[in-house]
């Protein structure tokens, strides 16, 4: 996303200057530039949807070892089958999987510390990290949309017009600024709750030997 950000503002910059002046020679900039912007974008979408997965996978078996941890587990609103689920539900899935991963976070918050032992998981509080992930993450998305709305608007003869051109770039390094701002959160507060499971294991690993 970095790489897009900055061929993003390149490309603002040498239309510009071709708009300007007018020569071949700095439209030919400008090409390669989107052209090298092109490519990033496809890399950045097969980054995407590996990580995408990797999410997926991550929840699936944060769930199930956050089934072993000594809570009510019956009082839990969403079941193994969400886990994954939860992810390709139309509209839901805009809220089902951070909330999912919020119970998560709960459950094993309360597995990882043994001062928490008998404590209801719902009244364990949930990190901010987390919501402003999530938040990032759905505005990434919902910019991106309308970065690539804005790109189809054309002139009489069909060719995208230069304001089409300027907005819809403009909107599109927004939209990855806060997709690493998304990432970055994400990868801490995963993290975070990844060394709860962590350490719930190690516990269980010290009872069984």
């Amino acid at each position: 996303m970095g790489g897009l950000i900055i061929t993003g503002l390149l490309g603002i910059s040498s239309y510009q200057q071709h708009l300007d002046d007018g020569l071949d020679s700095s439209y030919e900039t400008y090409s390669s530039i989107v052209e090298l912007g092109d490519g990033l974008a496809s890399l950045n979408l097969l980054t995407f949807i590996a990580g995408f997965v990797c999410l997926i996978v991550w929840t699936r078996k944060a769930f199930r070892m956050s089934e072993t941890v000594a809570v009510t587990q019956f009082e839990r609103r969403y079941s193994r089958g969400m886990a994954v689920g939860g992810w390709f539900i139309p509209i839901g899935n805009l809220f089902v999987p951070k909330r999912l991963i919020s119970e998560i976070e709960q459950v094993v918050s309360v597995g990882a510390n043994p001062e928490k032992s008998g404590f209801s998981f719902k009244s364990q509080s949930i990190r901010a990290s987390g919501t402003w992930w999530w938040g990032l993450w759905m505005a990434s998305a919902v910019v991106g949309r309308a970065a690539s709305s804005i790109a189809n608007e054309t002139d009489a003869d069909g060719f995208l017009t230069s304001d089409a051109y300027f907005q819809s770039t403009s909107v599109s390094l927004i939209a990855y600024a806060t997709g690493i701002a998304s990432i970055v959160l994400g990868i801490g507060y995963l993290g975070k709750v990844t060394q709860d499971i962590e350490t719930i294991q190690k516990n269980q690993q010290q009872v069984t030997s």
